[in-house]
């Protein structure tokens, strides 16, 4: 991995400094270098080479969506769609990446940037938050986690970025949220993969989230282990994406958030309405899943997680040994305790993943992705995050060329901005690029990704026919996909739903106007498609 000269003046200086070389932070390096190719950007990392919570993870592990609307914008992590027809005997939008395959395409866009001298990279450093809070400056700092301790001061001209805030903390970085005595057989689905099966041996996976079920397809298909020796326990019923549906394309990433909307901010109403059309499957048919956390997973993976043993007494409080070699599995309902014999490895799948505790999470309104100082990049549209993060790159570059429509958002603000011609453009995407929060459960936060998505086509370019033609051209986003033109735009025709149904969905008078200014801003969008 191509890296910088370690010895070189700890004074550095670039034009933004991305903190994280994960999904987010590189999706949001290449739309920007793509955008402003003249721009000179710092990468800061704490692993040693690109690919971030992906270093971490499990060997077995491979995406649960599709790879077309993963990794950046100007490479392939499908790679050439012939090729996938021909050699891997895959349709494009079917193949999913697996670890190898991701870290590799990371790596060698980071290699690409730092040979062409458009990027600086530094693995195995740590950025000082801190300390760049405490400064008015733009200066920033970062240290090397090599054992000498190195700092490294750096002037930026526009922006630091953080691209970890949102990074998914995985089991083998996480310890279990329970004690666990001595000597109990406790183990990550990254040890899982080096372990042989032993004859009759018994496997409790703990967490029902994609690692727990990547934990269970992988006992049986990998590693034989007859499904009447795996226990997974389930806190929660969650639903989940029906993988298989999208081969009928009748799918966008914005489908729960519309059909909330059709149904009057009912959660549950509309994550049975999407069950009804074959988009949403629960693991068991006659339970009722009480969670959603956009999680995706294919028939023949639903159909091995239905064969094992399911246990639903809500969270484990702790492991204990008891009577001999015997183990108790507590669990934090009163009188709740299941035993288990000598022959028994737990696996440890109960760390947060995404959705990592962050209060992003669950409210949007204090953590903006524009401050002062700082871009934070988060999701605009819903899960997952790449073409999020490539549309505030694109709202980054836009303000740099001056090209935001800031005649539309001097509109948003209800006339004179109040501030200096040059604080503008500031002002404007810190008031109004906001962020969804997944685990925010109002009808009006569910429903807001119409409208952040909205927002975007609006600000970015006074011309919102020239954003669209860059969407339609993004491989990270549904816009490139070969869907129904109508399907597209239906976000758009959803901001007329959400004026109409302002009440149910509580949308405040702020909202509304501002929906409607959106609605006449992009109107030439909805009559190019009609």
């Amino acid at each position: 991995m191509a890296r910088n000269n370690q010895d070189e003046d700890a004074m550095l200086s670039c034009d933004y400094l991305v903190v994280g070389a994960g999904q987010a932070g590189l999706a949001f390096v290449d739309t920007l270098l793509m955008q402003a190719p003249h721009v000179k950007v710092i990468i800061v990392d704490k692993h040693e080479a690109p690919g971030g919570h992906w270093n971490d993870a499990y060997d077995h592990v491979r995406l649960h969506q599709p790879s077309v609307l993963y990794g950046v914008e100007s490479k392939q992590l499908e790679g050439n769609w012939l090729w996938c027809l021909l050699a891997k005997r895959t349709l494009p939008w079917q193949h999913r990446a697996t670890k190898k395959e991701i870290l590799e395409y990371f790596g060698d866009l980071v290699n690409k940037w730092v040979a062409k001298g458009q990027v600086r990279y530094f693995p195995k450093h740590v950025f000082d938050f801190d300390l760049f809070d405490a400064t008015e400056q733009r200066e920033a700092g970062f240290v090397s986690l090599d054992g000498k301790d190195k700092m490294y001061g750096v002037a930026v001209a526009e922006r630091v970025v953080n691209g970890a805030i949102m990074e998914p903390l995985v089991p083998s970085l996480t310890p279990v949220p329970f004690p666990v005595d001595p000597g109990i057989d406790l183990i990550t689905p990254n040890e899982l993969f080096e372990r042989k099966v032993k004859g009759h041996h018994h496997y409790v996976v703990i967490g029902c989230g994609k690692t727990g079920m990547d934990a269970v397809t992988h006992l049986q298909r990998e590693k034989g282990v007859d499904p009447k020796n795996v226990t997974l326990i389930m806190p929660n019923d969650c639903w989940i994406f029906n993988r298989n549906s999208l081969k009928k394309r009748n799918s966008t990433p914005l489908d729960f958030p519309s059909a909330v909307l059709d149904c009057d901010g009912d959660m549950g109403k509309a994550l049975r309405s999407m069950e009804d059309q074959g988009k949403l499957v629960r693991v068991d048919p006659s339970v009722t899943p009480t969670r959603f956390r956009y999680a995706m997973i294919g028939q023949k993976e639903l159909l091995l997680l239905r064969q094992v043993r399911k246990v639903r007494e809500g969270r484990v409080a702790g492991i204990k040994k008891c009577g001999g070699k015997n183990v108790l599995l507590e669990f934090e309902k009163e009188g709740c305790n299941i035993p288990f014999d000598k022959d028994v490895t737990f696996v440890h799948c109960c760390s947060p993943g995404p959705f990592n505790g962050h209060p992003m999470s669950y409210e949007s309104d204090n953590w903006p992705i524009f401050s002062d100082k700082m871009i934070t990049l988060a999701i605009i549209a819903t899960p997952p995050i790449s073409f999020s993060v490539s549309c505030i790159a694109y709202l980054e570059a836009s303000r740099l060329l001056g090209k935001l429509d800031l005649e539309f958002g001097r509109k948003l603000l209800g006339g004179d901005s109040g501030v200096t011609p040059e604080l503008e453009p500031d002002l404007v995407l810190k008031k109004f690029v906001k962020h969804f929060s997944p685990l925010n459960e109002s009808p009006r936060a569910q429903t807001s990704p119409m409208k952040l998505l909205a927002m975007f086509f609006a600000l970015a370019d006074s011309n919102c026919m020239k954003v669209m033609e860059w969407a339609k051209q993004n491989r990270l986003a549904f816009f490139s996909l070969p869907l129904d033109p109508a399907l597209k735009v239906k976000f758009l025709l959803d901001l007329e739903k959400m004026v109409k149904k302002r009440e149910v969905i509580g949308l405040s008078e702020k909202d509304v106007n501002e929906i409607e200014l959106l609605i006449e801003k992009l109107k030439p969008i909805m009559i190019k498609v009609s």
